[in-house]
């Protein structure tokens, strides 16, 4: 199978971490990850992503500045919040700060695959000499 792209996934809950890390691998990713908001910007620093699943609450620094802070290393990576609690307005201030998106826990594991495919794919579309706008 060919690989689908580089995903960092960032999470304190290690569980979340390990069978995240297994779903995306077998679908052809290759998986980062972090237990905290530090790694993440640490792994953002030396690592090109395609991708960032980034939970919200977390020990340290939190989802929001992690997801604000990862943006800004890998301006080409959609970025997205991962949350089981989260405020319209924490939420829009995420959004504001360079997160794709939001996704809401407990993950919709084959919505999950098919956004980051549709990413994907938009993105190779946008990158090819025939796509994209000119």
């Amino acid at each position: 199978m060919a690989e689908q792209g580089t995903v960092l996934v960032v999470d304190d809950n290690r569980g979340m971490l390990l069978t995240l890390r297994r779903i995306l691998a077998a679908e052809g990713y290759r998986v980062l990850i972090a237990e905290n908001g530090g790694a993440a910007i640490e792994v953002a620093g030396r690592e090109s992503l395609d991708f960032a699943l980034i939970d919200y609450r977390m020990t340290g620094l939190n989802g929001g500045e992690a997801c604000a802070r990862v943006s800004a290393l890998q301006p080409q990576a959609a970025v997205y919040m991962m949350t089981a609690h989260v405020s319209p307005e924490a939420a829009e201030a995420a959004v504001k700060n360079g997160a794709t998106d939001i996704l809401y826990k407990p993950l919709d594991v084959p919505a999950l695959l098919l956004l980051l495919a549709r990413q994907r794919d938009a993105r190779v579309a946008q990158a090819s000499p025939c796509g994209g706008s000119r």
